[in-house]
């Protein structure tokens, strides 16, 4: 780990702040400016597990690290910055006081505040700011470790579910049955230039979900990437490793995506489609239809079982977050494939999910999209961010 300081210009500074000036008649009453009698002589350093000597940031293992300094001579406004040197991701905590420590500079779960994640492995700048100083404190050398594993994660009451990172082409994520991913891709032969996998161009981990086509037949669907067996979600070992709760309902559940727009091609819609098994839930309690989803040769019932789906129409530039509530999820129409149900949300039945690329709302169109790190929350919105 080394420690380093750099010189920038105040009006450099000024901008990162995206603050007008830094006199400190300007700035604000908010902002505390150091003075000409400020100390610059300060020791700067991130803890983990209670040891500044860190080669590697350890998310798994640790929820958390903290920075500190040596006590300022003034209370000043600053800011801490942690920059993801491949990923893009950017950390930032800021405070206004005499010390920074764990009490206010706390970084947990590694969570960025832009919309990029850390990734595993890659190098990250921390520097320390101080409105009104021309000095920037900077720690190099530090690698941001394996990523923090949010499945099954509750933070604020909100549990998270990850459905799928695609990392992978076939997304097995260990021996859990429930946390295998997306791994079923198909496309509409009558669109010949359909195009699907994964792209080393993401949002979270190593790659994301790429999708783009023409719909030359008119009929508004491209591709899709789904389950399997459309089972997976309550496929397993016990009753208590089914991920989603036998008890949440349709307001407190919400499907959550990451989808990259390009205003280049506005008919690009993406469709979240969740399955749920009422064709097995016939006379059949929760751990039955369990054991049933365990077995590798069992197929959904998809013409007597519920399907349910969102559209998003992609209308904006670049990465973003999407989160939809279960309850404004509208019931599938074809009966052959999820349209045959009891018409009833039943989130306790969730069994399945899809993605799919449209031409929508204007069919006929040439789409494309990038869809990374599908997860399902209960509880609240997802907590990846802060």
């Amino acid at each position: 780990m080394l420690l380093l300081k750099f010189k920038y210009s105040i009006a450099t500074f000024c901008l990162v702040l995206g603050l007008s000036s830094c006199k400190s008649d300007q700035i604000g009453p908010d902002l505390k400016a150091a003075s000409s009698e400020f100390d610059k002589n300060i020791n700067f350093e991130i803890f983990q597990n209670d040891s500044s000597n860190i080669d590697s940031l350890r998310f798994t293992d640790f929820d958390e690290a903290y920075f500190s300094v040596s006590k300022f001579n003034e209370v000043v406004t600053w800011e801490v910055s942690i920059t993801g040197l491949t990923s893009g991701a950017i950390k930032l905590i800021k405070g206004t006081s005499n010390s920074i420590d764990s009490k206010n500079a706390t970084w947990l779960y590694g969570r960025a505040t832009n919309e990029y994640f850390f990734q595993e492995n890659e190098e990250v700048l921390v520097q320390l700011n101080i409105v009104g100083l021309d000095t920037t404190y900077s720690i190099e050398g530090i690698k941001f470790g394996a990523e923090f594993d949010w499945h099954l994660k509750e933070l604020n009451g909100v549990k998270h579910i990850v459905i799928d990172r695609f990392n992978l082409d076939t997304d097995t994520a260990g021996t859990l049955l429930t946390r295998q991913g997306l791994n079923d891709a198909s496309a509409d032969q009558n669109d010949p230039d359909v195009y699907t996998g994964l792209s080393e161009f993401s949002v979270e981990g190593l790659k994301s979900f790429h999708m783009n086509g023409t719909d030359y037949n008119n009929n508004g669907w491209l591709a899709s990437k789904n389950h399997e067996r459309l089972l997976e979600l309550l496929a397993a070992e016990d009753l208590s490793g089914i991920p989603i709760s036998d008890d949440v309902n349709e307001d407190n559940l919400f499907i959550s995506a990451f989808i990259y727009g390009n205003p280049d091609f506005p008919a690009s819609t993406v469709e979240f489609k969740v399955y749920e098994a009422d064709a097995h839930f016939s006379g059949k309690t929760r751990d039955e239809v369990r054991e049933f989803a365990l077995v590798k040769e069992s197929l959904l019932n998809q013409p007597k079982s519920d399907g349910w789906i969102y559209d998003v129409i992609v209308d904006w530039s670049g990465w973003k977050q999407v989160a939809i509530p279960y309850s404004a999820f509208r019931a599938a129409n074809d009966p052959n494939l999820g349209g045959g149900g009891d018409r009833i949300k039943q989130p306790e039945r969730i069994a399945a999910m899809a993605v799919s690329l449209l031409s929508y709302p204007e069919v006929g169109q040439y789409v494309e999209t990038y869809v990374d790190f599908i997860a399902i929350t209960e509880n609240g919105y997802p907590q990846f961010k802060k």
